[in-house]
């Protein structure tokens, strides 16, 4: 049964003003639009700061653009807004875009207690659906596999890590845990993380590892027991049934791992299933760029259900 939205009025307010371009060039980034950064490196010292590349990828991306479209964009905006700056060329935003100074402190400041970890895959190129149902499958279609780590308490996204499809998850989950801030104290995974491989890198950072054991998992009894043997063993108490395992995720709080899912349903949905980056570093920093511009609309408003 779906829940109805309590603050319906604010949030429409806060659809609204995702168009607004205003909010995604600030006066703060047309201040700050030429760079001030000094270098001792020969060559031309940069035109442009690094926000206002990280502001112009912005727009490219939440309005579905093309890197040219994307300067036609900009140029014609600051005619509109009678701006007499500057306005990089499609070619230099793509350099500069793998120079960005970016990393996953930069998506948020808060310090979470818990977080909620997921994978999906998102298209870098190849046919479209129309050509894979006429002439099948072309071996030119790629994948790359993206792991979030959502804060459920604000929905924020914390971190990002774009792999091969070929990564498993125990090897993601050791990249995942370069990036929990120290305040983090339990991870919520769905069932991919039951095995002791998982429980024991988890014990290694001092977290807790919430995550459905498999159908049909047995424990360990004697002093090699992990707590995964604890968790099997609670739910067998239970009754090791499917009410067992609901009364579980219930007590555990597992629920609320389902917010990550919604982060990646809401990035698909608003910036699209494709990745419009080639290389690796500037696929890396587009995956960066969308998260950072989901924590933003974040900033507008969040439905809030009954």
């Amino acid at each position: 049964m779906s829940q109805k939205i309590k603050n319906w009025s604010e949030y429409n307010k806060s659809l609204i003003n995702r168009g607004s371009l205003t909010f995604w060039i600030s006066e703060d980034v047309v201040r700050s639009w030429r760079s001030s950064k000094k270098t001792s490196k020969a060559g031309r010292p940069e035109k442009y700061s690094d926000s206002a590349i990280q502001a112009i990828c912005m727009v490219r991306f939440f309005f579905h653009l093309t890197l040219r479209s994307t300067e036609g964009f900009i140029r014609s905006l600051f005619n509109m807004m009678q701006i007499t700056l500057p306005v990089p060329s499609y070619s230099r935003i793509s350099r500069r875009m793998k120079w960005l100074n970016l990393d996953y402190k930069k998506l948020s400041s808060h310090k979470p207690t818990h977080i909620a970890i997921d994978s999906t895959g998102v298209k870098i190129y190849g046919d479209g659906e129309w050509h894979v149902k006429i002439h099948g499958e072309s071996k030119r279609k790629k994948w790359k596999k993206m792991t979030l780590g959502v804060c459920p308490k604000t929905h924020e996204i914390l971190f990002t890590i774009t792999s091969d499809e070929s990564f498993g998850d125990p090897t993601l989950f050791k990249m995942t845990m370069d990036h929990l801030p120290k305040s983090v104290k339990d991870v919520l995974m769905d069932g991919a993380g039951d095995s002791y491989e998982m429980y024991r890198l988890a014990e290694r950072e001092r977290v807790n590892l919430i995550t459905p054991p498999r159908k049909g998992s047995k424990y360990k009894i004697g002093i090699d027991r992990s707590k995964r043997d604890e968790t099997v063993q609670m739910i067998y108490k239970m009754g090791n049934n499917e009410e067992a395992l609901k009364k579980w995720k219930k007590l555990r709080g597992y629920h609320r791992r389902s917010l990550v899912e919604t982060a990646i349903s809401r990035i698909k949905g608003i910036l699209g299933n494709t990745l419009k980056s080639r290389s690796l570093i500037n696929q890396h920093h587009e995956m960066l760029l969308k998260s950072l511009i989901i924590n933003k609309l974040n900033t507008l408003g969040l439905p809030v259900r009954t």
